[in-house]
């Protein structure tokens, strides 16, 4: 699962800060190899495949140009060719922008990540959340979460002087009622951790 936003050529944009990994018994190794092949296709992205055979270097020259900047990182890139199982072609059907647009955004897409011609199958299922559902923003303006959130994500040097310093400062763009819901779920998080923790060590 991916959060997502919007691209400058119209695509739905797909961030990799929060990835979600759906594992079954006995597929910590279907994980890996997940792993493993995301990481080498965002370094060929990365590096237009200077590595690899001169046959295959132009094709990720040609996916460097079209992905690299149209989704902001080597990562992003990477999963998106991923997704439509480096076939760009599929790029506006799975992940247009819009109602009915996005597939991946709808329901689960298979794809098909083996590269190789001697490599074993990989077939990984996709699904993208929207953003705010992953990586939610946390200040709101009667600061309490949405029905559908998952994930509060405490960032920047607000939160660091609140988590590190213990201050709650109000300016243009932060104010601690903007996260009340926010505050209140670091306090029982924080607090039940000490409480599992040995006495000697809390």
């Amino acid at each position: 699962s991916m959060p997502r936003a919007f691209s400058k050529a119209g695509l739905t944009r797909i961030n990799c800060g929060v990835v979600l990994l759906s594992l079954q018994r006995h597929e910590l190794e279907l994980a890996r190899r997940f792993m493993a092949k995301w990481v080498y296709v965002s370094y060929q992205v990365l590096t237009g495949g200077d590595n690899v055979d001169p046959e295959s270097t132009s094709v990720w020259k040609v996916w460097q140009e079209m992905l690299l900047n149209e989704f902001r990182g080597t990562d992003q890139a990477g999963l998106v060719l991923l997704v439509c199982s480096y076939n760009i072609e599929q790029l506006f059907e799975l992940l247009g922008w819009g109602p009915g647009k996005c597939r991946v955004c709808e329901e689960d897409v298979e794809a098909s990540l083996a590269l190789f011609a001697d490599e074993l199958p990989l077939p990984i299922r996709f699904r993208a959340f929207p953003a705010f559902s992953l990586n939610h923003p946390e200040a709101m303006v009667d600061g309490a979460f949405a029905p559908d959130l998952h994930i509060v994500h405490l960032k920047g040097l607000w939160w660091r002087a609140v988590l590190n310093q213990g201050l709650l400062i109000r300016d243009a763009t932060r104010s601690p009622n903007w996260h009340r819901d926010a505050l209140a779920l670091q306090r029982l998080v924080s607090e039940t951790w000490q409480m599992a923790l040995p006495p000697d060590i809390r």
